[in-house]
């Protein structure tokens, strides 16, 4: 299988991806990330944390974390990155300045508009700011080694548990995600 390549995107297997997006990324991939993940790109349709509008931008942020940041920090919905990582920017590392507005199909992935990656943005902004007094190297120790029992068996393989086939939509990871 190769990546064909298009004007706007690049597509390998069944999925689009960002035309800046790592070739080497797209075929040496940790087995339960990028594709493979749910957080990524979506359960059965394109609507992934990691995605726009059906194109793939980079990764989720948890798949950040079990690249250790060498991809990224991750994508939290709607375009918008997770901030409390101090990985570097997929902006600055290799998407550069992105068409949001011309990328993808709004009609197949209507949520994906500006108003909600807004939102998506204020919101974790506001959550940033609340976790600063936080030692954020500890907050982050603890929650990617599942630390909390009360959220029981995570799926996804950076908590530290067993994982199924997808990393996906844990109790802990929907929570947070939910807010």
């Amino acid at each position: 299988m190769s990546i064909e390549r298009y004007e706007n995107y690049k597509v390998f297997g069944d999925f689009k991806y960002h035309v800046n997006f790592p070739d080497e990324w797209i075929l040496n991939e940790l087995p339960n990330t990028g594709r493979q993940c749910w957080n990524c790109v979506g359960k059965y349709d394109d609507c992934g944390y990691a995605m726009w509008r059906g194109i793939i931008l980079g990764y989720c942020a948890n798949c950040a974390v079990d690249y250790e940041g060498e991809r990224c920090r991750g994508f939290m919905g709607f375009g918008v990155e997770a901030l409390r990582y101090k990985y570097s920017s997929a902006f600055t590392l290799y998407l550069g300045e992105v068409d949001f507005e011309n990328l993808g199909d709004i009609e197949v992935n209507p949520e994906d508009t500006f108003e909600n990656a807004r939102e998506c943005l204020e919101d974790l902004i506001a959550d940033y700011h609340d976790e600063d007094e936080e030692d954020d190297d500890n907050r982050s120790e603890d929650y990617y080694e599942g630390e909390d029992d009360d959220f029981g068996e995570c799926l996804h393989i950076g908590c530290g548990k067993e994982c199924s086939n997808m990393s996906a939509y844990c109790s802990k990871h929907t929570l947070i995600y939910d807010r």
